[in-house]
């Protein structure tokens, strides 16, 4: 997987809300853990998913904004259920901070 870094106000604009609820994915293969997030923007009311590696990302008690650190776009391959794949663009981050 190839992530690009880009520039986060410019993608996906100013004001970058969370869900309350949010998935810790263990290490699987050779991608490591991380704790995904569903979120929106003015830019984006269709929703997008933003995932922080590692274990200790920051965790919303409501919906609430955010501020990302160290932003790229990556194209991950998902398994559906009946053996094939789509290709879908996440957004990985170093850091999310409650703001």
């Amino acid at each position: 997987m190839i992530k690009f870094p880009i520039q986060a106000q410019k993608f996906l604009g100013d004001k970058i809300t969370v869900d309350k609820k949010i998935e810790n994915v263990p290490k699987r293969g050779a991608e490591a853990g991380y704790t995904r997030y569903l979120a929106t923007s003015k830019k984006h009311p269709e929703g997008f998913e933003i995932r922080v590696e590692g274990g200790n990302a920051a965790k919303p008690t409501r919906r609430q904004e955010v501020l990302l650190t160290g932003v790229k776009l990556a194209q991950v391959r998902n398994r559906m259920p009946k053996g094939g794949y789509a290709y879908e663009y996440v957004i990985y981050a170093d850091s999310l901070k409650l703001a």
